[in-house]
């Protein structure tokens, strides 16, 4: 007998070792043999029990050396394996079948496994071996039976016969077998197909469902579902053998390479519909790039059959299915405890197709055996996934349709509530088009702003909105808003706020605070402005009345300076004017009334007097204080100021004055009635500066009746001095005539004019009970008549009654620290029969005082001294004698409280300088009551 390949010739002893060897293991063959398939039964029958198997890993015995008593005893019974997995070796299996009647029976051999490259079975006969050939290596038409696994026809005799099978395969080396009987088979080949193709028909038509959705609704997912679902039925098809049978029966290789690469399509899809049905990216970042790195190793691998043998390819899909399904299903466990919704079918689903999958591999390896549930399992489970996949994302679609619905009637309640607050804010809300800069949008806020509809205020133009300076503050703003923007490192979102003076409806302007921003198109350009107007014109009221406070106190706070400064001055002046007053009406009680000299030195005594009244008009004018009402010549000082102003006019105004000739006398104060008369020429000459024309002046006396005195302002009936100020300028209309007299209103340049002059006239003409009455037109000039009340004919302005000086015997203590003072007053009271003692030091006239208190009559004493004031000094005379008069002069009393000096004993204060017949007269008065 020949060896075995592979065998060496053996030595003698060897050679008696293993004969006998081959004798133990053929009689264990025969005690242990597998009992023959006996082929009564009634539909089929698993002959799993029934094989024997060899491996031979050489790949090279054939069926004669197998069939052979060499090849006998290497068999063994297959006991209780399900499968060998993978491996390259051929295996071979045998089994004997028993035909127990007396005729012969028709029965068939099927191998349920589809996916095996070689199979071959060997049925005994007479002239030889019969042999049938299948296997997806092999094209589909040399198969015995047009089916889509391998089954062979077997006509056997009565008796028993040893059936061999030789099988080689680069997959999954599986066992299962199953014997048919003929009327059996032939019923479940038709089952068999109907089964398939519902299958395949159900996920047609779930292919084309979920295309249709797509097309309509555009969701991904519904996409990545598509190609999972025809990944894996082309996978399953394969699988089951129903694609070689049927698509490529005679295209062998791309039959091995189809089921893998198929395989890798239907997870690799899996995986990104993982990723976009649970939307990892958002709910499970983590997760998502676990997911990224399956999907680009599916990439890969999916052209793997191409290039790597069967045997690497379905392996790798196993274990890249089973570790890709088992990472999915972790991930829908934690989002689905994290309470997402789509988790839920996605469990279900990925749960009954991972089982299914998992059935398979353990059956593909060797760990189950073949059976409907292993073998169609996948397509029941890949059905199921489908189907929970499906309903899933139709509850996604609904529940994102709910939401889209919930957003949508969000965004109707934000627009209603956006309308609702926009309708009633106070600001306005706009738009703008860049181009065209013309409103394209405005809040109704915009009627109580400017008095204009929102359809009248868009119809505008930027003119026709803004006033001129405003519009040039827009364009500058809008073209250094728009270079900025160019630059890279702007920030889009930038806004800008201005103040803007915008064009009421009724012809007046108000003001508003304007800030506004962008807004730009999908690109980031500029393609409008929105922004929001608040009207500010009171505030810029406020701001002008807190400005004109503002003035009001920096003048208090130099009046009061000035103040300070006029007190010092007028002292000191005072004190002057005092000697040289004195000194004159010394001189003059010497002289002749019509003496060249007395009338030089009359001269002299009222420009002494002038001075007086000036250094007292800039004390009263510093302090703010309420000056004295005195009758006022009014020819004078219309006059005087003529006189000033005519200097100022350019030679092509010119002045035309009627003053009548009677006298017109007012109770005021000279200064009050000097800056209403200047005020109103110097308007008048302002509106005719530049055209020139005539300021006409005229200044008569004027009885009103009571119809007369209700036209002008409602005055009372009675006389009058009526001072006209006419001009031939430009006028003015009856908006600027409404306002002439608003403190700070003018209608001159920036810089050029307070807006106080007019205010003040009124101010001071209202307070003396009188009125400004106003006519003008534009281009025709402006009248300005002004009602003083007249004086009464018992007054008489501006002159004293001339009456005897009064005299006296008394002795009188006088002190001033000023020698000429001193001098002035010891011959002035001499002269008036006054037996005068005198001293320029308050420290000796204590002193004097004090050693001879009853000698006196009367002291006489300046309050600013060195040493000892004149109050201090007048204490100290009064703890020495109590009953003694005192006289206190100053050259400024601001700081002196009459109600303090009479508290002291104090009986009177004079302020210098003072004439010779007014102190005589206040000595009289207060030595007098005293008996003296």
């Amino acid at each position: 007998m020949a060896s075995l390949p592979g065998v060496r010739p053996l030595s003698c002893p060897m050679r008696i070792f293993f004969y006998c060897l081959f004798f133990f293991f053929g009689l264990q063959g025969s005690l242990w043999a597998a009992e023959p398939l006996r082929l009564d039964f009634p539909r089929k029958m698993p002959i799993q029990k029934h094989l024997e198997y060899f491996v031979d890993a050489g790949n090279s015995i054939d069926i004669d050396r197998v069939a052979s008593s060499e090849g006998d005893a290497l068999f063994s019974s297959i006991g209780k394996k399900k499968g060998f997995g993978y491996s390259r070796s051929t295996f071979w299996f045998r089994f004997s079948a028993t035909n127990p009647t007396m005729r012969n029976i028709s029965w068939y051999l099927e191998h349920v496994y589809p996916v095996i490259d070689e199979i071959d079975f060997y049925i005994p006969g007479s002239s030889g071996w019969k042999i049938f050939q299948s296997g997806d290596f092999r094209p589909f038409s040399t198969r015995p039976v047009n089916f889509r696994t391998s089954v062979f026809p077997v006509e056997q005799p009565p008796g028993t016969q040893t059936f061999y099978i030789r099988i080689k395969s680069n997959g999954s080396i599986a066992i299962p077998f199953v014997a048919w009987t003929a009327s059996a088979f032939e019923s479940y080949i038709h089952s068999d197909n109907a089964f398939h193709w519902i299958y395949y028909g159900i996920m047609l038509s779930t292919i084309l469902y979920n295309l249709f959705i797509f097309l309509s609704v555009r969701e991904i997912s519904y996409l990545y579902l598509i190609a999972f679902i025809m990944g894996s039925s082309v996978f399953t098809m394969a699988h089951s053998g129903m694609a070689f049978q049927y698509l490529w029966p005679d295209f062998c290789r791309w039959a091995n390479a189809c089921h893998p690469f198929f395989g890798f399509i239907g997870l690799t899809a899996s995986v990104q519909f993982t990723r976009s049905f649970l939307a990892t990216r958002e709910t499970y970042p983590g997760f998502d790039r676990v997911l990224s790195v399956f999907f680009i190793f599916g990439l890969f691998l999916i052209f793997a059959p191409f290039w790597l043998e069967y045997h690497y390819t379905t392996q790798s899909m196993a274990i890249y299915g089973t570790l890709g399904a088992l990472t999915m299903i972790y991930g829908g466990v934690v989002l689905f405890f994290r309470g997402v919704r789509q988790s839920r079918f996605f469990l279900l689903a990925w749960t009954s197709w991972v089982l299914s999958v998992f059935l398979m591999f353990m059956k593909s390896f060797g760990f189950l055996p073949s059976n409907l549930i292993t073998d169609s399992g996948v397509q029941v489970g890949t059905g199921l996934l489908v189907i929970f996949f499906s309903f899933g994302l139709a509850d996604k679609i609904n529940t994102m349709q709910r939401e889209r619905k919930r957003a949508l009637e969000e965004v109707r309640q934000s627009e209603k509530r956006y309308r609702l607050l926009a309708e009633n804010v106070k600001d306005v809300i706009w738009t703008i088009d860049l181009e065209t800069m013309k409103y394209t949008y405005l809040t109704p806020s915009v009627a109580s702003f400017r008095g204009f509809t929102c359809e009248e205020a868009m119809s505008l133009s930027m003119a026709e909105t803004l006033t001129p300076d405003s519009q040039k503050r827009v364009k500058e703003t809008v073209r250094k808003e728009l270079e900025t923007d160019r630059l890279e490192a702007s920030d889009p979102n930038r806004s800008r706020t201005i103040e803007l003076e915008y064009y009421h409806q009724n012809g007046s302007t108000v003001w508003a605070e304007v800030t506004t921003t962008f807004f730009r198109d999908e690109n980031g350009k500029p393609i409008g402005i929105t922004g929001v107007t608040r009207d500010i014109t009171e505030r810029r009221r406020a701001e002008a009345e807190r400005k004109r406070l503002e003035i009001q106190l920096q003048q208090s706070q130099k009046m009061e300076a000035i103040g300070t400064l006029a007190g010092g001055i007028a002292h000191d002046f005072n004190n002057i004017l005092s000697a040289i007053m004195g000194n004159i009406e010394i001189s003059l009680a010497g002289l002749a009334g019509d003496s060249k000299l007395a009338v030089r030195l009359r001269r002299v005594l009222d420009a002494c007097e002038r001075a007086k009244d000036l250094v007292l008009q800039i004390l009263m004018f510093s302090r703010r204080s309420e000056q004295t009402r005195k009758p006022v010549y009014m020819n004078y000082i219309v006059k005087e100021v003529l006189k000033l102003i005519r200097a100022s006019l350019p030679s092509t105004i010119k002045i035309k004055q009627d003053i009548t000739p009677d006298k017109k006398i007012v109770l005021s104060d000279s200064i009050h009635i000097h800056q209403v008369v200047m005020n109103l020429c110097s308007n008048a000459a302002d509106a005719m500066r530049e055209s020139g024309g005539v300021l006409g002046i005229r200044l008569d006396s004027i009885v009103l009746n009571r119809e007369e005195a209700e036209k002008y302002h409602r005055l009372s009936p009675g006389d009058y001095i009526r001072l006209t100020v006419t001009d031939t300028g430009y006028g003015m209309d009856p908006a600027v005539m409404e306002r002439i007299f608003d403190p700070f209103y003018t209608t001159k340049e920036q810089g050029k004019g307070t807006g106080m002059g007019l205010s003040l006239v009124h101010g001071i003409v209202t307070k003396m009970g009188g009125a400004v009455h106003v006519t003008s037109r534009p281009e025709k000039g402006s009248v300005f008549q002004v009602f003083f009340p007249k004086a009464g004919e018992d007054l008489i302005a501006d002159e004293e009654k001339t009456e005897d000086i009064p005299s006296g015997n008394e002795h009188i203590l006088f002190v001033d620290d000023e020698i000429n003072i001193v001098d002035m007053a010891q011959e002035m009271l001499s002269g008036m029969g006054y037996l005068v003692t005198s001293t320029a030091s308050s420290r000796d006239a204590q002193s004097i005082f004090e050693k001879q208190p009853e000698a006196f009559d009367l002291v006489i004493t300046d309050q600013t001294m060195p040493d000892l004031t004149g109050m201090n000094l007048a204490k100290a005379m009064l703890r020495t004698r109590s009953d003694i008069p005192i006289i206190l002069c100053t050259g400024f009393a601001d700081l002196i409280d009459p109600e303090m000096l009479k508290s002291i004993g104090i009986r009177e204060l004079v302020l210098k300088p003072y004439s010779r017949i007014s102190m005589a007269r206040l000595i009289r008065r207060v030595l007098e009551p005293a008996g003296k």
